[in-house]
């Protein structure tokens, strides 16, 4: 795939940052597109789109750019590639997937997939829906942190003080406690 976007590239000082922003945000945006989508092919081509884009009409305006600038950049195109394929696809559902996500079965009680034993996967998707469901200024920055960035990097990557940064973090814990009704200060 990179051998695609390099054909996109004209000058070799561009096919170089481009190469150093693949391998070293690839794996980052994925996660951070798969937590808006939940689905990992729909987030490996948001990722695709988004390191097309790049290499089509961005790559001259990121070499003037810090590193800090170009993290931003990225993981804005992300967000916002995996919002609108999120809308697009949330407004189409066939019987088809329908039957595959068992959503046909909710007719007839004795199938009825809550009877069945709550596996960690669906708590774990429970978890994301409660994330997922925080103002976005909140749920980004946890997303984020969960996924290993220190508070000074999610500062960068939103221009944001870590002070700042901080306190959102803080406070996106207390609402998510909130939202699943437990008590007590953030952990």
């Amino acid at each position: 795939m990179l051998m695609l976007y390099l054909s996109m590239i004209e000058t070799e000082e561009e096919r170089s940052l481009f190469v150093d922003l693949y391998e070293k945000y690839r794996q980052s945006l994925f996660r951070y597109a798969d937590c808006y989508l939940h689905d990992a092919q729909d987030s490996e081509d948001v990722v695709h789109d988004v390191f097309c884009l790049v290499a089509k009409d961005y790559m001259k305006n990121l070499l003037k750019k810090s590193d800090d600038k170009r993290r931003h950049f990225l993981f804005l195109c992300t967000r916002n590639r995996a919002i609108n394929l999120g809308k697009c696809k949330s407004k189409l559902l066939s019987i088809d997937e329908m039957a595959e996500r068992g959503l046909g079965m909710l007719d007839d009680p004795a199938q009825d997939p809550i009877d069945d034993i709550i596996s960690d996967r669906d708590l774990l998707e429970k978890a994301k829906a409660a994330v997922n469901a925080l103002e976005q200024r909140y749920s980004d920055v946890l997303w984020l942190h969960l996924d290993g960035y220190s508070l000074k990097d999610i500062a960068k990557i939103f221009n944001e003080k870590p002070e700042t940064v901080k306190k959102r973090l803080y406070r996106s814990k207390l609402l998510l406690r909130e939202a699943v009704g437990m008590k007590g200060g953030a952990a």
